[in-house]
């Protein structure tokens, strides 16, 4: 997968032609040769029709999703074909239900869904358990599998199957609630100084 072409933060996007043109570029075995990927974000989602466009103008799968807010604003680009791939993020999205209940619907119109996650340890298993509710899932986008300064996730969480990620998946944990029970000392060991148990 491939992301960010617009000013991050910004209004700033490419025009369709562009976006055209660089979707297939990156898809063309001469480049990167991104078969079975998708380029993320080629123009931001609050520009639906011009979304659109780039979708219909290449074969190069296009996603979106990430800062969407429930099921009401996925709907549509479901019901229109202006994207490929759905990206939601279950911490921003609305929770656990939500995100599922948009990517089955998704799912009924041909899209298939992947998962955003840039939150913590937490965050990550209740992506886990919404990603198993999906059929034909994609995958699950985690940004701090290969950081070094993320080695102590596998230890603020009790009761499930360590480490998180064994070569490139996870075990989605079947006990009660997300399946796991924090550990305070742990998480006060590293930067979480205050909590509350819910």
């Amino acid at each position: 997968a491939s992301d960010h072409y617009q000013g991050w933060g910004s209004n700033v996007n490419l025009d369709v032609e562009s976006a055209i043109k660089l979707a297939d570029a990156m898809s063309s075995p001469s480049c990167q040769g991104m078969t079975g990927g998708w380029m993320e974000d080629i123009i931001q989602w609050w520009y639906p029709e011009q979304l659109a466009q780039v979708t219909a103008g290449t074969n190069m799968p296009i996603l979106t999703g990430e800062d969407m807010y429930r099921f009401r604003e996925l709907q549509p680009f479901a019901d229109g074909n202006k994207i490929d791939f759905f990206h939601p993020d279950q911490a921003t999205f609305g929770g656990i239900h939500e995100p599922r209940l948009a990517a089955m619907y998704a799912y009924e119109r041909g899209i298939l869904s992947a998962l955003h996650c840039s939150g913590g340890p937490f965050s990550f298993i209740a992506s886990l358990h919404v990603a198993a509710g999906i059929p034909e899932f994609l995958a699950l986008e985690f940004h701090y599998l290969d950081d070094g300064a993320y080695w102590w996730f596998d230890t603020v969480m009790d009761g499930m199957p360590k480490p998180l990620f064994d070569d490139g998946f996870a075990t989605v944990p079947n006990g009660p609630g997300l399946g796991f029970t924090p550990n305070a000392a742990n998480m006060s060991a590293n930067r979480a100084s205050t909590w509350t148990k819910v």
